[in-house]
C-alpha cells in the first residue's frame, strides 16, 4: 500500500504537473523552506487558540453562515451562535470584569441578545468560502466548539500556504537573499494579517487568492518561474479571477490587475484585450452601482463637493487614511485594542522614507522598474475605486461605514511591502542595508510579540 501511494505521488509530481511546477513543488524538500512553513503554521496555531472565538471581524456571522450551509436550520443556527457567544463572553468577563468583550458584534447594544450578529439569516452572494468550509463540517462531529476550532486550524493551514507563496514571490521580486528574507518576514509576522487569515471569514481565502495572483503576475512580468508563458498566465488569470469573484465581491479587482500586467508586458493580444474589456466594464459598473450602493455617482459627487467640501475632503483623505493606517497595524474587529502611538509613528516614518525612495527610483533605471510600476498601478487603481465608493457615503458616516478598515488593504500586502523595501533600498549602501535590515527585523519582531503579549492577552486573560 505504501509503495502504491509513493508511486502515485511520483506520477503526480513528475508526469501530471508541468515541469516547472514540479520543480518548484519539489523545492519543499529544502530544509529551510520546510522549517519556515512549520514555524509559521505553529505561529498561526498559537494565534488561533489564543484569540477567543468571534474576535475576527464579523466572525460570528461567518461561522453562522458556515453552519447554515452545512446542517443547521436558521433557528437552530441562531440559538447555537448566541449560546456559544454567551459562554465565551461570561468567561472573558470572569478574567477581566472591565472588558468590553461581548462575543459577536451587537451594533452597540451589548445587553440585547437580539442584536447579536449571528449570520444565520441569509446566504452570501459569493459562496466559495462557505461551500468549502461547510463540506469540512459535514465530516465532523456535531460539536460547535470542535467545528469552530477546526475552521481556525484550517485558517492556520491557509496561512502556512500563504507563507510558501510569499517565499516564492520574494525570489521573483528580489535577487538579494536579504531582501527576500525581509519581504517574507514583514508579511509573515504582520499580526493583523495573521488574524485576518486564521479567523473564520472569507477574508483569509481572498487574501490568499490575491497573493497567488500577484505571484502569477510577477512571474509573467519578470519572465521567470511557473507562470512566465503567456498561455499559462492567461489560464491562471481567468481561473483566479473566477475564484476571487466567487469568494468575495472585492475579487472584482483581479481581472483589472491581470489586465494591467498584460499592458505593462506589452504582450496584450487583441483577442484577449476584447475578452478582458468585454468582461471588465460590466463587472466594474456592477460593482460601483450595486455592490458599493451607488445610486447616481454624478449626483453623489456633486453633493459631496458642494456641501462643506473641505470637511468632506478632510474626512475622506486625512481622517480615513489615519483610520486605515492604525487599522492596518494595530486595530482590528471587536478587540478594542489600540497599538501605542509610538509604533504608528515609527511605521509612518518608515513609509515616508520609502515613498521618497520610490520617487527617487523613477529618475534612474532600475532592473525591476516594470514590477514597481505594476505594483504602484494596482495600489493606485484600488485606492481610486475605494475613494469613489466613499464619496457616495455621507461624510459623517464614512468612518463608520466606508472603506476604513486596514484589513481591506491586505489584498495588496505583497505589492505594498515590495514597494516599501524597494524604496528603502534607494537610500542605503550595501553596508548600511545590512545594519538597517537587522534593526528593522528586531523592531518588527518586538512589535509582533508586543501586540500579542501586551495587547491581545491582557485584553482577554489578565
Amino acid at each position: 500500500m505504501v509503495k502504491l501511494l509513493r508511486l502515485g505521488y511520483n506520477f503526480f509530481i513528475e508526469i501530471l504537473l508541468p515541469r516547472q511546477v514540479a520543480e518548484r513543488y519539489c523545492m519543499l524538500k529544502s530544509i529551510k523552506l520546510k522549517w519556515g512553513i512549520c514555524f509559521f503554521f505553529s505561529l498561526a496555531l498559537l494565534w488561533a487558540f489564543i484569540l477567543p472565538p468571534f474576535q475576527g471581524t464579523d466572525e460570528s456571522a461567518h461561522f453562522g453562515q458556515v453552519r447554515l450551509w452545512s446542517t443547521a436550520s436558521q433557528i437552530q443556527c441562531r440559538n447555537e451562535i448566541y449560546a456559544m457567544a454567551q459562554v465565551y463572553r461570561t468567561a472573558a468577563l470572569r478574567f477581566n470584569p472591565l472588558s468590553t468583550y461581548a462575543g459577536p458584534e451587537t451594533g452597540g447594544r451589548r445587553d440585547d441578545p437580539h442584536f447579536y450578529d449571528h449570520g444565520c439569516e441569509h446566504f452570501m452572494i459569493s459562496p466559495l468560502y462557505y461551500l468549502v468550509t461547510s463540506l469540512v463540517l459535514t465530516i465532523m462531529p456535531d460539536n460547535l466548539e470542535l467545528q469552530f476550532y477546526a475552521l481556525r486550524i484550517l485558517g492556520a493551514i491557509l496561512f502556512s500556504m500563504a507563507f510558501y507563496v510569499i517565499a516564492r514571490i520574494s525570489t521573483l521580486l528580489f535577487g538579494d537573499k536579504k531582501d527576500q528574507i525581509l519581504f517574507t518576514l514583514l508579511i509573515g509576522f504582520q499580526p493583523i494579517f495573521i488574524i485576518s487569515t486564521i479567523t473564520i471569514s472569507y477574508d483569509g481565502l481572498l487574501n490568499f487568492i490575491f497573493l497567488l495572483s500577484f505571484w502569477t503576475a510577477t512571474s509573467f512580468l519578470s519572465q521567470k518561474g511557473v507562470f512566465a508563458k503567456y498561455n499559462r498566465f492567461m489560464l491562471f488569470a481567468i481561473l483566479l479571477s473566477i475564484l476571487g469573484l466567487t469568494t468575495k465581491l472585492s475579487g472584482i479587482f483581479l481581472p483589472f490587475f491581470f489586465f494591467f500586467a498584460l499592458i505593462i508586458s506589452k504582450k496584450l493580444r487583441w483577442s484577449w484585450a476584447l475578452f478582458f474589456l468585454g468582461g471588465l466594464i460590466p463587472l466594474f459598473l456592477w460593482f460601483l452601482f450595486k455592490v458599493a450602493h451607488y445610486t447616481i455617482p454624478i449626483a453623489g459627487m456633486k453633493t459631496f463637493f458642494m456641501e462643506t467640501p473641505w470637511t468632506n475632503l478632510q474626512v475622506l483623505f486625512i481622517e480615513r487614511w489615519g483610520h486605515l493606517f492604525s487599522g492596518f497595524w494595530g486595530e482590528y474587529g471587536t478587540q478594542d485594542g489600540s497599538l501605542p502611538f509610538v509604533f504608528l509613528l515609527i511605521f509612518a516614518l518608515f513609509f515616508i522614507f520609502s515613498l521618497g525612495g520610490i520617487m527617487k527610483s523613477y529618475f534612474k533605471k532600475t532592473p525591476n522598474l516594470s514590477l514597481e510600476s505594476y505594483s504602484l498601478i494596482c495600489i493606485l487603481f484600488y485606492e481610486v475605486v475605494v475613494t469613489l465608493t466613499n464619496i457616495q457615503t455621507d461624510h459623517q458616516s464614512i468612518l463608520d461605514f466606508g472603506f476604513v478598515q486596514g484589513r481591506y488593504y491586505f489584498l495588496l500586502i505583497a505589492p505594498l511591502f515590495y514597494l516599501f523595501i524597494s524604496g528603502i533600498k534607494q537610500w542605503l549602501t550595501p553596508h548600511q542595508k545590512n545594519y538597517f535590515y537587522v534593526g528593522l527585523i528586531v523592531f518588527y519582531l518586538f512589535y509582533h510579540f508586543f501586540f500579542l503579549g501586551a495587547i491581545v492577552i491582557p485584553r482577554f486573560y489578565l
